[in-house]
């Protein structure tokens, strides 16, 4: 069995959260182990092409599900949206 790089574990269970109150929580769970990996290995110097860019590519899709799912969330709430405003 392969173990899996803590980074990416987090990563899945920010994008199978089920429960929108839970969701901010674990983007940033998420992006906090990206954002540490990518500091190791910029030390290091030892990363591979394809490690860097599944990073990179999981912060990006981490931001979109930020900003798509959690401003829904907070619409949902009674946030302000200006939409209905005349």
């Amino acid at each position: 069995m392969v173990a899996v790089p803590a980074w990416q574990e987090r990563y899945q269970e920010a994008l199978l959260e089920l429960r929108p109150e839970e969701l901010p929580r674990r983007i940033k769970i998420a992006e906090k182990e990206i954002s540490e990996r990518l500091e190791e290995i910029s030390r290091r110097g030892d990363i591979s092409d394809v490690e860097q860019q599944g990073l990179e590519d999981a912060m990006r899709r981490l931001r979109v599900l930020a900003q798509t799912e959690c401003r829904t969330q907070h619409r949902s709430e009674g946030g302000s949206d200006q939409s209905g405003a005349a």
